[in-house]
């Protein structure tokens, strides 16, 4: 996921003007305690009573695409933009409901902007990098993920590996598997809880047939997400071919029960068909 503007804590904003500050006070507060509805009334509230407060309306921005709210997000940054031309984060939290959207163009022209106010912005890099991906512009990716991870970056370990992950996809996209490995391995170090790290590890080494190592990193991803049904049909999938007939209709099974619970019956019906078919062949076999 993309980076949102961070929050600044209130003794950062003692100084904007208006009576709206109480309320942008209380607004970072809810923020921070995931109190998402309040936060909005919040800073509602402030912009009520001080409507030439930027910070506001960017902070509401950011709320509202924490909430998916993409059309009042971009109506609140595009706001905040008005009243500050210089409000880097409205910028950035722009440019996120821009990528949200799947309007990549316009969301690197915000990122850019951003860049331009704050040159070593590692968010805005790996933002960017993000929509430079999604354009199949995967070596334009690779060199903003490059710029987001330099040494002297404030982001915290967990950010960090999100980068690498997403640097490993983009090396995947120029068809450069044992590079990808690298950065999903650098992203395990960083967050040894990270099951999309070791998912997409699983994937590269099932591409590079490394059979044994896609089993225990899909292994692993189950451990930390028991209900990560792309993983459980993989590994089933990947049991089948094998020859482990039980271990392959336990996992498909159950993955298609968790595909059917999250509403995607398309990929349940799919697996139904291979356990029929897995059925007819024991048949014919017999």
């Amino acid at each position: 996921a993309c980076f949102g503007a961070l929050w600044v804590g209130a003794s950062e904003i003692v100084g904007t003007r208006g009576t709206g500050t109480k309320w942008l006070q209380r607004g970072a507060i809810a923020v921070e305690a995931r109190d998402y509805p309040q936060a909005i009334e919040d800073f509602t509230r402030a912009i009520e009573l001080d409507p030439t407060l930027a910070a506001a309306y960017s902070d509401r921005c950011l709320v509202y695409i924490y909430q998916g709210n993409y059309p009042q997000a971009l109506a609140d940054c595009t706001q905040a933009i008005e009243l500050d031309p210089s409000n880097r984060e409205a910028y950035l939290n722009r440019g996120l409901a821009r990528y949200r959207t799947g309007r990549y163009p316009e969301a690197i022209a915000d990122t850019d902007r951003v860049l331009q106010l704050n040159p070593g912005d590692a968010r805005a890099y790996y933002n960017r990098g993000l929509s430079r991906y999604e354009l199949h512009d995967y070596r334009g990716a690779i060199e903003d993920y490059d710029r987001a991870i330099v040494p002297e970056s404030s982001l915290e370990p967990m950010q960090q590996a999100a980068i690498y992950i997403d640097r490993g996809l983009a090396y995947l996209g120029i068809d450069n598997p044992p590079e990808a490995v690298t950065n999903f391995d650098r992203a395990i170090a960083l967050d040894t809880q990270n099951a999309r790290a070791y998912y997409n590890r699983a994937c590269t080494y099932h591409r590079l047939g490394d059979v044994d190592r896609t089993v225990e990193d899909l292994t692993q991803v189950l451990r930390l997400d028991p209900s990560s049904a792309q993983a459980r049909a993989n590994r089933g999938l990947i049991y089948y071919q094998l020859g482990n007939r039980p271990a392959a209709l336990q996992d498909l099974r159950l993955a298609a029960r968790h595909f059917a619970e999250n509403g995607r019956d398309e990929a349940s019906s799919q697996l139904r068909d291979v356990i029929e078919q897995m059925g007819r062949s024991r048949l014919a076999l017999g």
